[in-house]
């Protein structure tokens, strides 16, 4: 299963997912996010939010690690694959697993590692996780739905169920 790519800007309504890829309840809800897409990814405006709050090491950790990954693979034009591998592993998610994906996905190694490596996404983080807890956001998988805020992984049912609520 692969997460289509995002829809246009003028959708009724925004999904935005704050999730870590580290995070189990995330990687249990991914099913329905991709459901979510697969059936309504014509009037939903998806975004991402790399969230990655589950580091005891801080930007040293395998959370941060995983999300610089995944903007990295961005940049390649490979994020929706990326996200997939990162998502539906079984085990663990180590730097060296993280690394292998982005190999086994063809991406020029060195521009990998540089776009990884960029002091922007210091800042980015950052701004992420103040805003999110600027909006009472702590955990993952959190979504907010047209300004709703939707914690934790409630199943399909219910973030569909916010989707039509809020739908403009």
């Amino acid at each position: 299963m692969l997460i289509p790519p995002p829809s246009g800007h003028d959708a009724a309504v925004t999904v935005v997912e704050y999730y870590d890829y580290r995070c189990p309840f995330c990687r249990r809800a991914h099913p329905d996010m991709v459901r979510l897409l697969e059936e309504h990814g014509d009037n939903i405006r998806y975004v991402f939010k790399q969230f990655p709050v589950l580091d005891r090491d801080g930007e040293n950790g395998v959370s941060h690690f995983a999300a610089r990954a995944a903007i990295a693979a961005s940049k390649q034009e490979v994020f929706p694959a990326f996200h997939e591998k990162l998502m539906t592993h079984e085990g663990s998610l180590n730097k060296g697993v993280i690394l292998d994906f982005a190999e086994a996905l063809k991406l020029d190694m060195g521009r990998f590692r540089s776009d990884m490596d960029d002091p922007a996404l210091s800042a980015y983080f950052e701004q992420t996780i103040n805003l999110a807890r600027m909006i009472g956001i702590s955990g993952t998988p959190t979504y907010v739905i047209n300004g709703q805020v939707l914690a934790g992984a409630q199943g399909y049912d219910a973030i569909l169920d916010l989707v039509e609520k809020t739908r403009n």
